[in-house]
């Protein structure tokens, strides 16, 4: 994240389990929340659903990602985002 520009800080909210563990922050000023998990099949558990779900109704974007290969496409998929916006907006 730091090489291209951007931030992944450990979020935590004391008071309320279950929110998302990493909030990120991208060069183009997109912000969203990522749950990550130690294998690609393991679900949120309830509580960490519920606070995802109000996130998502406040507008932030949710991920929940399992494997270093997960955050590895992701990570592809926002680079490929930031360049088309900076090519549209350049």
């Amino acid at each position: 994240m730091e090489a291209v520009g951007g931030a992944a800080e450990k979020h935590v909210n004391p008071g309320w389990r279950g929110d998302p563990d990493r909030l990120l922050s991208f060069p183009d000023r997109y912000h969203c929340m990522v749950e990550t998990k130690w294998a690609y099949d393991v679900e949120p558990e309830p509580h960490q659903s519920r606070r995802h779900k109000w996130w998502r109704e406040r507008g932030m974007d949710v991920y929940v990602l399992g494997s270093k290969e997960a955050i590895s496409l992701f990570m592809i998929q926002m680079r490929k985002h930031w360049d088309r916006e900076y090519v549209a907006s350049g």
